[in-house]
């Protein structure tokens, strides 16, 4: 393979990533270092991850999370706004993967196959997946996405 005119050398390649580096670092601290402490507080026991969904949801926990890291080293200077932006992204992709997690067929509760937590119950428009109470009279269904009003939820 012949390199181009205007293609890096390896040594060029490191140079960028050490100046980009030094860019980050003085931006950002030591977040890297602290992430460590923070989740080990967090977890005191550890956390054990199984499932695709499980390391989805971990995935968009920690990308968040560092978000709120990075924005807490910048706290005293005024924030830093592409954390807070990015953290906003993470955490709807969060609630998103948190709500796919709680779908279930009305057939699989019928059939006594899954418990449906407090506060769920299926849907009686699509019939399909449960709703999410979010007061008194009204729930949300996760599939069809339809606020109703409802006696009970």
């Amino acid at each position: 393979m012949v390199a181009k005119e205007n293609e890096m050398g390896v040594g060029e390649i490191l140079q960028c990533a050490i100046a980009e580096y030094d860019s980050r670092d003085s931006t950002y601290g030591e977040t890297w270092r602290r992430t460590g402490e923070v989740y080990a507080a967090m977890f005191p026991e550890g956390i054990t991850l199984g499932s695709a969904e499980e390391f989805q949801r971990y995935q968009m926990f920690s990308l968040a999370f560092g978000k709120l890291i990075r924005y807490a080293n910048n706290l005293a200077s005024g924030g830093h706004e592409d954390s807070a932006l990015d953290l906003i992204n993470y955490a709807a992709m969060l609630r998103h993967a948190t709500t796919q997690v709680k779908e279930v067929s009305t057939y699989q509760w019928l059939r006594g196959e899954v418990d449906i937590p407090s506060g769920f119950a299926p849907c009686i428009l699509c019939g399909d997946v449960m709703v999410q109470q979010t007061n008194e009279t009204r729930a949300m269904c996760f599939k069809c996405r339809t606020l109703s009003e409802t006696e009970n939820a």
